[in-house]
């Protein structure tokens, strides 16, 4: 089956954008919209955020060059649209095109992103859209989804898109929540949740995230959606690694050490609170960048750290049951106590060897 492809006139790009056409050229619509010259065809309209790209574009076949500033003119046969604000433009073109196409537009945080996306059963008109603002136009152009839920970083999005459902501004009691809790530990719910709430489910999320959870499966409801909640994975700005008593990654639950960590302060401060209100019987330590001494420093077992090679320094020599880390992702955690495991490994090789 034949991809469906976008088609859109020149002028009502421009209009649409508040652009200025500079020149009259031959072409009159556009099949492509992109910021990437590898995305480049014929057809596409690039949006130049580099005076030298543009010609690299027009080569590849590109029929308009959308841009802001004092771009020179290379070819007169293309479509040549200033804006005074590319982001402000292709703004009011996503908004444009949600309109003109009846789209239920859905802006979710990334925890509530990640659950919907893990749990909803794929449709050809549901789309979970995680990436540039040019990408989620591309999906919105082509007016294939009927819903569309978009990961979304950008303030000004809520600016000008005024149709755009926000989850993260609801709030929902505990007498709102479409299942029932029945117990919970510190990385995860069991729950009952169906029709009678007679289906049990244990949720791989910790009781922190238990907001973002409980409206994804209100916006399921609302919209009746079809959902697989037995896929549910755990988040990715939670993701606790378990160490062992040599210092290597180690199988989840297998140890009674954890390093959990996240760049985000705010989040931060929301695990710091979490983890001395649910597990006061811990081991807790604290490990924060210097130049945030004087946020944290009222706060016991606080450790703070210049870098790197100081922080991996200090969590070798500390006794901790949970290690809760500031400015440094899991994956970097992940990757220095996994090659460490493998150079140990090789090391005890050789020593057998010998042997």
């Amino acid at each position: 089956m034949k991809k469906k492809t976008m088609e859109v006139g020149v002028n009502e790009i421009v209009e649409i954008a508040y652009g200025t056409l500079l020149n009259q050229p031959s072409i009159s619509y556009f099949t492509n919209i992109c910021d990437d010259l590898l995305e480049v065809r014929e057809g596409t309209l690039f949006v130049a955020k580099e005076e030298k790209d543009i010609q690299e574009a027009i080569q590849k076949g590109a029929f308009g060059i959308l841009f802001s500033g004092d771009f020179a003119m290379k070819d007169e046969e293309v479509a040549w649209i200033s804006v005074e604000d590319i982001e402000f433009s292709l703004l009011r073109i996503l908004r444009h095109y949600i309109m003109i196409h009846n789209i239920l537009f859905f802006s979710l945080k990334l925890d509530e992103y990640e659950i919907l996306d893990s749990i909803l059963v794929h449709k050809k008109n549901y789309a979970c859209v995680n990436g540039s603002l040019i990408t989620l136009i591309q999906k919105v152009i082509k007016g294939e989804c009927s819903h569309i839920f978009y990961l979304n970083t950008n303030e000004r999005l809520y600016e000008i898109v005024k149709e755009v459902h926000i989850l993260d501004k609801i709030k929902l009691s505990e007498e709102e929540y479409s299942f029932k809790l029945i117990s919970y530990s510190l990385f995860s719910m069991k729950i009952l949740y169906g029709h009678t709430q007679s289906l049990e489910y244990t949720i791989p999320i910790p009781r922190l995230f238990i907001q973002s959870f409980a409206k994804v499966l209100s916006l399921v409801e609302n919209y009746s959606l079809e959902i697989k909640l037995e896929n549910i994975a755990m988040l990715s700005n939670f993701n606790p690694l378990y160490i062992d008593n040599k210092g290597f990654l180690a199988t989840f639950g297998s140890t009674n050490q954890v390093l959990i960590s996240t760049e985000d302060v705010k989040l931060y401060e929301q695990f710091l609170a979490y983890f001395n209100l649910y597990a006061k019987w811990a081991r807790l330590l604290f490990f924060v960048p210097n130049q945030y001494k004087e946020i944290f420093k009222p706060y016991l077992d606080v450790r703070f750290y210049y870098n790197k090679e100081e922080l991996f320094e200090k969590l070798s020599c500390e006794k901790y049951n949970f290690a809760i880390i500031l400015g440094v992702d899991s994956k970097i955690l992940e990757e220095h106590y996994t090659h460490n495991e493998k150079q140990t490994d090789l090391f005890e090789f050789f020593n057998e060897e010998k042997e």
